[in-house]
């Protein structure tokens, strides 16, 4: 009905350069730590279930509605200011914020009929999820390495309110998945993050086509791409090819093309790669 999860760290890292006043790179020795703590709350969890006589493949179906709420905090960083960027988003942890993030998951799970060869078994399966979210932020700057949101790493400013984001994942069958993400700017700048794609899988091959909109801000440019993959699979997995593809829907041009075979004995394994960038996104 109501579950509370609450963990806490304490992270220390030691860098072999800093960055002095003016921001350029010394050889100082640079020591950072700080205090983390993250509480998740699910609930109060509500259910439906319901029969479903007149269905010939179901036998029952579920409905179960999750409310959560999150709160990250992390204490003030010494010398923040100082620390080299090492590694992108690792490095943009903001000192002094805290995190509120609210939101809210649908789920719908079914029971189908027992096949006459399977007498007995029964199969339960969650085949649809749709889920939204946003979060506040105490500390602005913490809105630009949030990763749980796609359009964090292009956020044109720093904002309190994050985009509402909306997940949804469709599974009917165990062999096809699809899953789609949307994320809203509240601050103005509309629709931000728009992705959509499946996957299929038959046997020892499986496929998977995705779309992809991505625009940052009003002012920037608009990126339409298509990815897909194959793959295909045979002695029990051990041996194995996969083909995915880039297209630039915009530019009616390939982004790249990678091809990789490998093969996976026991004790050892061999895999080639091949890969070929035919332009470069804008």
């Amino acid at each position: 009905f109501l579950s509370v999860n609450a963990t806490a760290g304490f992270r220390s890292t030691m860098y072999s350069r800093s960055l002095d006043g003016s921001g350029q790179l010394t050889p100082t020795n640079l020591l950072r730590q700080y205090f983390s703590a993250r509480t998740d709350i699910i609930g109060p969890v509500f259910a439906k279930i319901w029969d479903t006589p007149d269905s010939a493949s179901f036998e029952r179906m579920k409905h179960v509605i999750e409310p959560t709420f999150n709160v990250d905090y992390v204490t003030e960083i010494s010398n923040q200011n100082r620390v080299p960027s090492t590694s992108g988003i690792s490095d943009l942890v903001v000192g002094g914020s805290t995190r509120f993030t609210y939101g809210l998951t649908n789920r719908l799970f079914y029971r189908a009929r027992p096949l006459e060869e399977a007498a007995g078994r029964t199969l339960t399966r969650e085949f649809l999820t749709v889920g939204v979210q946003q979060t506040y932020y105490t500390q602005p700057l913490a809105s630009r390495s949030d990763t749980t949101y796609v359009s964090s790493s292009g956020r044109p400013r720093p904002v309190d309110l994050s985009p509402i984001s909306v997940t949804t994942r469709v599974s009917p069958t165990e062999t096809i998945d699809a899953t789609s993400r949307l994320e809203y700017d509240v601050s103005g700048n509309g629709l931000q993050v728009f992705t959509t794609g499946g996957t299929a899988t038959v046997g020892r091959s499986s496929g998977n086509l995705t779309y992809s909109r991505v625009r940052y801000s009003k002012a920037s440019s608009l990126t339409h791409m298509l990815t897909g993959s194959t793959s295909l699979r045979w002695h029990e997995g051990r041996l194995g090819g996969t083909f995915a593809t880039s297209w630039d829907i915009a530019r009616s041009d390939f982004v790249s093309q990678t091809g990789m075979f490998s093969y996976i004995a026991q004790c050892c394994g061999v895999q080639v790669r091949s890969e070929e960038h035919t332009s470069e996104l804008q």
